[in-house]
């Protein structure tokens, strides 16, 4: 790579203080030159100015309020190309990277002769002989993506990095700054969930291609907002998936409605169940029933916002919940 090249890596923080630091902390050990550009996205618990005192030589940029998963890395995309980045990392907060995961995709984009966004390796975190997952392969019988590497041996790391990927894990999205240019930014009706779905599909329309680099390493946690299946989760997947159908798979709308069909029959066959325990004084029974009923209330309501096309941020009872 030539001095002049700049790489610049764009991570969100939203209330990750923790995180954001251990991931920044990974940092200082990397080879290859870099700018970090932290975009907070409207935190509550102070997490910008102590990134700004414990990080001076990073450029953090503070968002008034929460923009949502997508507009928040905007924000920071936009300052890197402002800034004629020649490659852009987009990286989740909740990550851990090698020392040579820079320089393992600049080589690796190197030696392309096709353009493309490489993503990285997505280890497992908390078990790092196991992959979280590369990416995925739309199945039309599904109405849903086959995750390729999904909590696969490291071992089989190499050969599953050359399979043909429909989109990859936005765990970590690297590619030149004039790629990004070229495909845009992120759609920001993706509050949260399947952006990066969206974004490779873009991508391919282009005829831009989706690799694997399987020498860049890089260990996730997974969400620290979203663990297990709350109903907010419940709700922003649902929502967006159904947005990310209807752009991109031509029979969306004869899938779409079978499927909003068959969880209003669950949420209600639910309730029955927990009238059920109840009569039956089964405490327990119920409450597991009440929390089923909350997470497909959640995702009811993700269906009903996505048909009404009310996107941007959740409605506080779904927080709540």
């Amino acid at each position: 790579m030539q001095k002049n090249q700049s790489i610049y890596v764009v991570i969100l923080n939203w209330n990750g203080l923790a995180m954001t630091r251990e991931c920044l902390h990974s940092f200082s050990f990397v080879t290859r030159r870099h700018k970090i550009i932290v975009v907070d996205n409207g935190s509550t618990d102070g997490s910008a100015l102590k990134l700004k005192g414990e990080f001076p030589e990073h450029l953090v940029i503070e968002n008034s309020h929460n923009l949502g998963y997508a507009a928040g890395n905007n924000v920071g995309i936009k300052q890197a190309l402002k800034e004629n980045a020649d490659y852009i990392l987009v990286l989740n907060n909740d990550t851990a990277v090698c020392p040579d995961c820079l320089d393992a995709l600049v080589e690796q984009d190197k030696a392309l002769k096709h353009e493309s966004i490489i993503g990285s390796a997505i280890i497992n975190y908390y078990s790092r002989d196991e992959l979280d997952h590369l990416g995925g392969i739309w199945n039309d019988k599904k109405n849903n993506f086959d995750l390729i590497g999904a909590k696969a041996p490291l071992s089989h790391l190499p050969r599953l990095a050359k399979t043909p990927l429909d989109y990859i894990m936005g765990c970590a999205l690297f590619a030149k700054g004039s790629t990004f240019s070229k495909i845009g930014l992120f759609n920001p009706q993706y509050f949260l969930f399947w952006e990066e779905v969206d974004w490779c599909y873009r991508a391919k329309k282009l005829n831009i291609g989706l690799t694997i680099c399987a020498q860049s390493l890089i260990y996730h946690k997974g969400s620290a907002s979203f663990q297990g299946n709350s109903p907010h989760k419940e709700y922003f997947w649902w929502r967006s998936r159904l947005l990310w159908m209807d752009k991109n798979i031509p029979s969306s709308t004869y899938a779409i409605r079978p499927e909003i069909v068959k969880t209003a029959r669950h949420f209600l066959l639910l309730h029955m169940q927990r009238v059920g325990y109840a009569l039956l004084l089964n405490t327990k029974g119920a409450r597991h029933k009440t929390a089923q009923i909350k997470r497909k209330k959640a995702a009811l309501r993700g269906m009903v916002d996505y048909c009404l096309s009310r996107f941007g941020p959740p409605p506080k009872n779904v927080l709540s919940k």
